[in-house]
């Protein structure tokens, strides 16, 4: 029954967009880099739009275990409409795991940990709604038998053209059959001089096993209006467990379909 309702949602998000078509194509390009929010616009109706990125990340805890992980992400995002697009997410990563062990060599992994599919919808002019399905591809050692779901409300608040506030609410489910853990985003961005930005964030995860909390800080650099580099370093401490990460990543989009501007 689940499954059937997560289904039925997807398609009656796709038969919404049609009934909207006012512009979102923005003057310069609008990418989910640097940082973990996800703004509520969408990438415009024929507009097709990259947003690739390579990352080091890591976290230890209190017994001396450790992680390191080296991965390279890829979104592809298309516009089926102005209020409609898909994409999709591949993230690819090698880490290993180190242990406090006389002659331990640790335990190296690597394999896709995302490939999900995804359906945003934007139902007013600073809100959305993205559903994904992360699914299965190869067997590697990320890999689960099972696809999972995840729904996500994004909502902008614009104080001025240079400054705005950005809320991401959602669920990430395992197994559909179980309980979805929570997650959320609060991030504030604010244009600088010479086509610097600056972002800020507090993001984590909530389920019935409690909370966690994270930050980071990044900065873009807008080449031109269809051209977005970027830096972001994030960091963290819950359950006497350190974590940190820092990523680097380009955003680029083109015309790829008909448009009236």
């Amino acid at each position: 029954m689940k499954k059937a309702s997560f289904y039925s949602f997807l398609t009656a998000l796709i038969m919404l967009s049609s009934s909207f078509g006012y512009a979102q194509y923005s003057a310069t390009i609008a990418s989910g880099r640097p940082g973990n929010a996800n703004g509520a616009g969408t990438v415009g109706r024929g507009i097709l739009q990259f947003q690739a990125g390579i990352q080091f990340a890591g976290y230890s805890d209190e017994s001396g275990l450790s992680y390191s992980e080296f991965s390279e992400n890829i979104v592809i995002r298309y516009g089926l409409t102005e209020l409609f697009e898909i994409s999709a997410v591949i993230n690819q990563a090698n880490g290993k795991y180190d242990f406090s062990v006389a002659n331990s060599e640790g335990l190296a992994i690597s394999g896709f940990n995302t490939t999900m599919l995804r359906a945003r919808l934007k139902v007013i002019d600073n809100l959305a709604v993205q559903i994904g399905l992360n699914v299965p591809l190869l067997r590697n050692d990320f890999n689960n038998d099972y696809a999972s779901p995840q729904i996500k409300v994004m909502y902008n608040t614009n104080f001025s053209d240079k400054i705005s506030f950005t809320t991401n609410l959602g669920a990430q489910w395992g197994e559909i059959e179980n309980d979805p853990n929570g997650f959320y985003v609060f991030s504030f961005s604010a244009g600088l001089p010479s086509q610097f930005s600056l972002l800020l964030e507090a993001y984590g995860d909530f389920s019935i096993y409690g909370l966690q909390h994270f930050y980071d800080a990044g900065l873009g650099y807008l080449v031109n209006p269809n051209l977005l580099l970027d830096i972001n370093a994030g960091w963290g401490n819950n359950f006497n467990v350190e974590s940190y990460f820092v990523t680097a990543g380009v955003s680029y989009r083109l015309k790829v379909g008909n448009r009236d501007q």
